[in-house]
């Protein structure tokens, strides 16, 4: 009875996999080939280097060959291994110029009239991978304090406050001239310093409001006042003008607000030492039109950059941003290990083949990686065949057969199953060290140099005007010892 049982669950399992076979576009004539016609036989198979599916520096290895190991042994089948890469091998397949192609490689809707493929034997998400920083204070930790909105806001205003008060002041210039030497009865001032209230007259001519407005009435004198307000290093201006100290209220408060918002944000930067995620999702990349994608070309992540999958050009939005340098012609893995350790760029890639980079590969421009949350493609890899191949009901029902035993599951614990950082978990120093302070020496070196340069210029210049000067007195002289003229 329970033979019979077990006889009849192979029969309903056989005639689920031949629905399965049938509706993926093979005809019954295929399906019903006898086994007998396989045994023995030798297939020509293309293969190529891909760990971890495949890797062929140490022999024939990796997820897809132990798969392929299994179905020649039971089978009692031979292979003649042929090395091509994705897009050869696909054509010799579509051709008939080979039984098989072993090597995980995209198939579109286009090719399923020109190739036969066996059931899916692994499921995968692609995700995106960047270079990471051993935590997030460094130089850059000083502009990234505040995103690229909020410094456009911040310059607008200080160039706002630069003008408004350039304008009062220079309009406070004009009344006054106008006005004459004397300031107005109200514009007096009550002194603390001694301890009792007076009234004082006006000042003398010669130091009045108007005076001291012309010293401070260029652009230059109202920009450094606001930017020593925001900078909470005190200001130059020192006017009895009711406008200006509006202004100058202002700006101060304007500055206090913004330094204590800067300086806390800067402080827990560089104490925490947070890496922040760039970008929450694929198309926040395009927005941003800031960093470079790397894919494999033959890769099913590819072709969603594309309208339809046999176009040739990419979406409008995605051009300029997915394999420009330095990732151009990216086709295997071995390019994909090269783009990795490059700033602004990222890696749309499964995480199995990243860790196998990160194990296996020697990169003399080793760094940290690190993966971004997100499921932003699903990768199907199955074994290619030519048209109408005869055998290939007798490879799925192995494979449906490594499903059923474990198997299957054996070889993905055994090959895919490799641990990646998170960005969840920085390593951080808890010490400062050069490369935090490093951007910032360099700018002050490179102010100090152009300090010293227009410092040696205006004495050039000086010294040129002087020259000049001497000249002009020395032809003088001349003309009037030649005119005999008496010179006092």
């Amino acid at each position: 009875m329970n033979r019979i049982m077990r006889e009849s669950r192979k029969l309903r399992s056989w005639e689920e996999m031949k629905k399965i076979i049938l509706q993926r576009g093979s005809s019954g004539k295929d399906v019903l080939a006898p086994i007998d016609e396989v045994f023995g036989r030798k297939f020509s198979v293309i293969v190529d280097e891909m760990p971890p599916y495949i890797s062929l520096r140490n022999g024939f290895t990796g997820y897809i060959a132990d798969i392929w190991q299994i179905i020649s042994s039971e089978l009692n089948v031979s292979a003649e291994f042929q090395k091509h890469s994705f897009d050869a091998g696909k054509e010799l397949i579509k051709n008939g110029s080979v039984d098989l192609l072993i090597t995980p490689v995209i198939i579109t809707t286009t090719d399923i009239d020109e190739i036969d493929f066996s059931i899916p034997i692994v499921k995968i998400w692609y995700e995106l991978f960047m270079k990471s920083s051993d935590d997030g204070a460094t130089s850059m930790s000083y502009i990234v304090t505040w995103s690229r909105n909020l410094w456009f806001a911040f310059l607008l205003t200080i160039c706002i406050l630069t003008a408004t008060l350039w304008i009062i002041v220079n309009i406070r210039l004009r009344l006054e001239r106008n006005r004459g030497k004397t300031p107005p009865a109200w514009q007096t001032r009550l002194d603390f310093w001694r301890g009792y209230r007076r009234w004082a007259k006006g000042p003398e001519p010669e130091n009045t409001l108007k005076n001291e407005l012309v010293s401070v009435s260029s652009v230059g004198s109202s920009f450094l006042f606001v930017l020593g307000a925001l900078t909470n290093q005190g200001n130059c201006l020192k006017l009895n003008s009711p406008s200006i100290r509006t202004a100058t209220l202002v700006t101060l408060f304007f500055g206090l607000l913004m330094y204590n918002a800067y300086s806390s944000v800067l402080i827990s930067r560089l104490a925490v030492g947070r890496t922040t995620l760039p970008f929450p999702s694929l198309e926040s990349v395009a927005e941003a039109k800031t960093h470079i994608i790397c894919v494999r070309r033959y890769s099913f992540a590819y072709v969603q950059f594309k309208q339809r999958e046999e176009d040739k050009e990419l979406l409008e939005k995605w051009q300029g941003l997915v394999n420009e340098p330095p990732c151009l012609n990216t086709t295997s893995v071995r390019d994909v290990a090269a783009a990795l350790c490059y700033d602004n760029t990222l890696i749309l890639e499964t995480p199995n083949i990243v860790a196998k980079i990160i194990e296996d590969y020697n990169r003399s421009n080793g760094c940290d990686i690190t993966r971004l949350y997100g499921h932003y493609a699903r990768a199907t890899a199955t074994v290619l065949m030519k048209k109408h191949f005869r055998y290939r009901h007798h490879f799925n029902k192995i494979l449906f057969n490594l499903y059923g035993s474990g198997i299957m599951d054996y070889l993905h614990r055994k090959y895919l199953s490799r641990r990646i950082p998170h960005t969840t978990a920085p390593r951080f120093s808890g010490v400062a060290c050069w490369n935090h302070i490093a951007g910032i020496v360099i700018f002050y070196l490179i102010a100090v140099t152009v300090s010293i340069t227009i410092l040696l210029t205006e004495i050039l210049v000086y010294k040129q005007d002087e020259r000049r000067k001497d000249q002009k007195k020395h032809e003088m002289l001349q003309y009037l010892n030649s005119s005999n003229v008496k010179y006092k």
